[in-house]
């Protein structure tokens, strides 16, 4: 179920909920993906970049939760 906040910016719902709502932050959010990814944001975009490296589905999806999490975490220490 966690893989739902990756995908479709569940990410940046997270963040409004934990009452993150600058625009920096979000911008941080979106360029730190984007970044770590070779411009890819779109879970489908990820998935098949995966696929085509020979990755397995569950331990990237599973990765890029952990990685969001952090990230989110990240932002909201800073915006406190």
């Amino acid at each position: 179920m966690w893989w739902y906040m990756w995908r479709n910016y569940r990410g940046l719902m997270v963040l409004g909920a934990l009452g993150v709502s600058s625009p920096a932050a979000v911008g941080t959010f979106q360029r730190t993906i984007r970044d770590n990814h070779d411009g890819m944001t779109n879970c489908a975009d990820l998935l098949r970049d995966n696929a085509l490296k020979g990755g397995e589905k569950k331990a990237h999806c599973d990765s890029m939760i952990m990685e969001s999490i952090r990230l989110i975490d990240e932002l909201a220490d800073k915006d406190k």
